[in-house]
């Protein structure tokens, strides 16, 4: 095995443990807030906390990169997710609801970095694999969808009375193996020739079409999905299924987001980044009249979550391939940075609002939003297809 493809094996697994980590708070956490929030209203809060804790960190992360090295930054989030594990797994046995928010915080910092993952692949593959490196990067994500709601099912009453106690504790081993896999990554250099260049303001940056093309694919991508997914395990129960059901769905919710990962650089290398994220946008079409159209388990909730998982493929890895072509060197951590902090803004934001929608409107509203989202992200990549190439060399 070569060393750029050990490296990549390496940080896929160490994106797939941080991921079934998240993937474990989307199953449980709405849940659990539904338990021990005083409001079941504040139910999906703390999913929206952990996303704040992560938007706050996208740029000091990229910070600590450009300073300290990936490998600093990475082993900093994995100890912030130890951290977290452990708060959340104390304010459930205690029905704390504050203190499990304050739990999600400390995970969203971790999630931050384990965002950087995609970026460090890319910085270690030749220009003409690097698609597929973030393409591959992500679909570690893939254990996720069975280990983050196995977890989530298998350690639910470990701890009775305090249901998921021991659900949350588990993040606590997860994030040291990630710990333990870091050690053996060559990660890149601090520097990279050309990193102390010249380096272009950010809002001429920003004024690039394709920038504003990828920047959208991670904002509508991720925002549409969370407002979906977000409230999908209370739409299941409150249609009269079990939580082992909520958790088959998300599981392959998880699949659809992941699985494609292993083609989606390919499908990018042969048909660009663009048309790959306008047919995500069309599938998050699909999810969203499917669920208008009935609850039915196994007709309505698996696919059109199955086609919500696949689109957010197809929109973040797109955006994120997308990206890498409108930065110099120079420019990268800075353009990285601000590109994660618009994104989980944004997802921030609609983790906030996806509860009320839910509880205030219902689950149509929910969907209904994600459908407008995608037309909105449509008519953006049209433009940036016809305005042409970026105005940078790839980094």
């Amino acid at each position: 095995m070569g060393r750029e493809t050990r490296n990549v094996v390496l940080l896929a697994v160490c994106m797939a443990l941080g991921m079934s980590a998240t993937a474990l708070i989307f199953t449980a956490a709405a849940v659990v807030g539904t338990i021990i929030a005083p409001d079941r209203g504040l139910a999906t809060l703390p999913i929206a906390v952990m996303f704040i804790g992560l938007m706050a960190t996208t740029l000091p992360a990229a910070w600590l990169v450009r300073r300290l090295g990936r490998r600093t930054a990475f082993v900093s989030g994995a100890l912030a997710g130890m951290a977290g594990g452990a708060i959340a797994f104390l304010a459930v046995l205690w029905g704390w609801f504050t203190l499990f928010c304050a739990g999600m915080l400390l995970l969203g910092v971790s999630a931050a970095f384990t965002q950087q993952y995609r970026f460090a692949a890319a910085e270690m593959a030749a220009p003409a694999r690097r698609a597929r490196a973030i393409s591959w990067v992500t679909a570690g994500g893939l254990l996720s969808a069975f280990l983050g709601p196995g977890v989530a099912v298998w350690t639910s009453d470990l701890f009775l009375p305090a249901r998921f106690a021991g659900t949350f504790a588990v993040l606590v081993p997860l994030q040291a193996a990630v710990l333990v896999l870091l050690a053996f990554v060559d990660l890149p250099p601090r520097t990279v020739p050309g990193a102390e260049g010249p380096a272009r303001p950010l809002r001429r940056i920003a004024a690039q079409p394709l920038f504003l093309a990828a920047v959208s694919g991670g904002v509508f991508g991720y925002v549409g999905m969370n407002l979906v997914m977000t409230p999908t395990p209370l739409a299941v129960m409150d249609c009269g299924y079990a939580f082992g059901d909520a958790a088959f769905i998300l599981q392959w919710h998880i699949v659809g987001m992941y699985l494609p990962a292993f083609f989606t650089g390919s499908l990018i290398a042969r048909f660009g980044a663009i048309r790959v994220m306008l047919a995500g946008a069309g599938l998050y079409v699909a999810c969203g009249v499917l669920n208008v159209a009935g609850t039915d388990l196994m007709l309505s909730f698996w696919p059109s979550l199955v086609a919500l998982g696949v689109g957010w493929a197809f929109l973040f890895v797109g955006g994120t391939a997308l990206l890498t072509e409108t930065y110099t060197p120079a420019e990268r951590a800075r353009v990285q940075g601000m590109n994660d902090f618009v994104v989980f803004t944004g997802v921030a934001l609609s983790a906030l609002t996806s509860g009320g929608v839910y509880a205030g409107l219902g689950w149509a509203a929910n969907n209904l939003l994600l459908i407008a989202l995608a037309l909105s992200a449509t008519l953006i990549l049209l433009w940036a297809m016809r305005a042409g190439t970026p105005a940078a060399a790839p980094a």
